[in-house]
């Protein structure tokens, strides 16, 4: 018997929404630092993981309108062929080109997660795991940011114990994935000071990054439970109004 609830639990997460893109994005969490070593190969899987993620959106936004879903299946296939263009040319424009679309990706797509996170529904599984999936985005669309910046203007960080882990001279995803730590350490506000923004635009970004992780969690966290808080009173209330007018099945007496 609880085989069976363990099957029908199952079909229904990998049914919703955001699983099938939550998984990929942990396992490119898991995979990066085993994959981002300067290995030819590895640089392939782990560009073909990263761009798994991005097409795991599609799924996200299946039942969005249709102008969404053209202008992001549209930004993906730009993305992909500007990350094509960065190993056959060695243009600096393509390079920041593709980093400014796959930031305008993450945005959208991110945006898109939260409107559908904080509607007035059920809060089930589904929707935890979107809210989760949208953090990582943050983080991730924060990550680039910086790499962006970094490429528009050198020495907007000092890398400390990571030097020559950051910057222009990495290729792919493994170049916009090389300030995912400082990004994630920043959105968490941890700050272990081994990486340090170095100019004012810098300051700003990561300031801004730590106030966004922070407001995001206070206010989808109030958020879900007072969708929940809400369900359950509904809930409660029509089971109430049901019980008071079901018919006893007694006739009155004259």
């Amino acid at each position: 018997m609880p085989i069976k609830y363990i099957r029908l639990y199952v079909a229904e997460l990998l049914s919703g929404r955001f699983a099938y893109l939550l998984a990929t994005q942990l396992v490119l969490f898991l995979t990066y630092p085993f994959l981002n070593s300067g290995n030819v190969v590895g640089q392939v899987v782990l560009e073909v993981i990263y761009l798994s993620v991005l097409l795991s959106c599609l799924r996200v936004l299946i039942s969005d309108a249709r102008p969404l879903r053209i202008v992001v299946i549209t930004l993906l296939v730009l993305i992909v062929g500007f990350r094509i263009g960065e190993h056959l040319v060695t243009f600096r424009g393509v390079l920041e080109v593709g980093l400014s679309l796959d930031i305008l990706f993450h945005m959208i797509v991110c945006v898109a997660i939260i409107a559908h996170v904080m509607k007035t529904e059920r809060v089930n599984t589904d929707k935890i795991l979107g809210a989760c999936s949208a953090y990582l985005f943050i983080g991730v669309m924060f990550s680039l940011i910086f790499a962006l910046l970094d490429t528009l203007a050198p020495g907007s960080f000092s890398h400390g114990s990571h030097a020559g882990t950051l910057g222009f001279l990495q290729q792919g995803v493994a170049r916009g994935m090389s300030f995912l730590y400082f990004s994630f350490i920043t959105l968490t506000t941890v700050g272990y000071g081994d990486v340090v923004p170095m100019t004012q635009a810098a300051d700003a970004l990561a300031a801004m990054e730590a106030v966004v992780g922070q407001l995001y969690l206070t206010v989808l966290l109030a958020r879900l439970v007072g969708l929940n808080i809400a369900y359950n009173s509904q809930k409660a209330a029509e089971s109430v109004s049901s019980a008071r007018f079901k018919p006893s099945g007694k006739a009155e007496t004259p």
